[in-house]
């Protein structure tokens, strides 16, 4: 589970292990313990995704297809999808660490010169934590104007347009930055999701997202954030569970 610290504003990956001896990812009653809130990503994540399983069968069916002429057994198939999958989750990351050091190679010259034409400012990778949730930024861009932009980078296998689970995202990050982060009162915020195809660099798409689609976007991310805090039986404003135990079970 993905949680964030409101004391570092910062993620936490590891917490000592009650024996004193190493580290842990946390839990949810780590969370408890230590004041943690958990990620967008990790509210967003309580709805079942289709188009991820459907990536993962086109992957598996790939690794059968390319097999066929060498044939494999079924153990060495999955070893070779856990690879292949872990390879482009490597270089996602890769290619996020690039961007946010506006590194200017033959994959990221026309995501950053779309970058430096737009914007005079740029802050990548911006950790927060706003009240009961917390996440990473790619991108918090100022116009000459005075406006705002949250940017967010998603390194993509084939052109396809924004899903409605990356407008929850934004919508998240981008209600932190209008009370948090625009100090001029009435500054535009917008949000933006930067499509790139992972293998040769290209934007598929700048998809700008409508002051009503942003709306539509939070409700529906308050809305998963309450299940998840239900479900979970925590929510940091409370310093403890939802509901405590039955002292009879």
């Amino acid at each position: 589970m993905r949680f964030y610290d409101v004391k570092t504003r910062s993620r936490c990956n590891e917490v000592p292990k009650k024996s004193g001896n190493g580290t842990k990812a946390p839990t949810i009653n780590d969370a408890i313990a230590l004041g943690l809130v958990p990620s967008v990503t990790e509210i967003i994540n309580i709805v079942n995704k289709p188009y991820l399983a459907t990536w993962m069968e086109d992957r598996a069916f790939k690794f059968a297809w390319d097999s066929a002429q060498a044939p494999i057994s079924y153990e060495e198939a999955r070893e070779l999808y856990k690879q292949s999958s872990e390879q482009a989750r490597d270089r996602g990351t890769e290619l996020h660490d690039q961007m946010s050091r506006l590194e200017v190679n033959d994959f990221t010259q026309e995501a950053v010169q779309w970058l430096r034409e737009r914007y005079v400012d740029i802050k990548h990778e911006v950790q927060f934590t706003f009240f009961t949730y917390g996440g990473t930024i790619d991108a918090i861009c100022t116009k000459q104007d005075g406006s705002v932009d949250v940017l967010d980078f998603k390194f993509v296998m084939s052109e396809r347009s924004p899903r409605d689970s990356e407008l929850w995202q934004l919508a998240a990050y981008r209600n932190y930055i209008i009370h948090e982060v625009v100090a001029k009162p009435g500054t535009k915020v917008g949000a933006i999701n930067l499509l790139i195809l992972q293998e040769t660099g290209k934007i598929v798409t700048a998809h700008e997202w409508s002051e009503r689609d942003l709306e539509r976007g939070y409700h529906t991310f308050s809305a998963l954030e309450e299940a998840w805090q239900v479900i979970n039986n925590y929510n940091i404003l409370r310093g403890k569970r939802f509901y405590e135990k039955d002292s009879s079970d």
